[in-house]
């Protein structure tokens, strides 16, 4: 993580299930992270690349795993809550896909407004 930003206290840092170097002959690395998200289950892939992170994941009901939740507005976030540049809303399956330029951490906010739960991403660990 960067010395010069700190995480907000009430970030969720989930944990990493799996990490790949060169997965698929991709020039970078990818990781897989899972946790619980206040109502909700996040399972993320997370792809690094020249300074840009791919997050491809599903998100579901934390009381009910095999429940997609569909039209969740996701929105990435600056370790200051600012918005990024990027944002979009998960499909009927929970599924979504998001593109940021920003390597981090930033935070993945699930949900609309402050108290929404918000999750750890930290491209600088690539």
């Amino acid at each position: 993580m960067s010395a010069t930003k700190s995480v907000p206290v009430r970030w969720i840092i989930p944990t990493h299930v799996e990490r790949q170097d060169g997965a698929r002959g991709a020039a970078g690395t990818e990781f897989q992270l899972i946790c619980g998200a206040g109502p909700y289950e996040l399972d993320l892939l997370v792809r690094g690349r020249r300074q840009v992170l791919d997050l491809v994941g599903q998100v579901t009901r934390g009381d009910r795993i095999f429940e997609p939740v569909a039209e969740l507005v996701l929105e990435l976030i600056d370790c200051d809550g600012l918005p990024l540049e990027t944002s979009t809303e998960t499909d009927t399956f929970g599924e979504f896909a998001l593109e940021s330029e920003s390597a981090g951490p930033v935070g993945l906010r699930l949900g609309i407004g402050a108290d929404a739960p918000c999750v750890l991403i930290d491209g600088e660990e690539f």
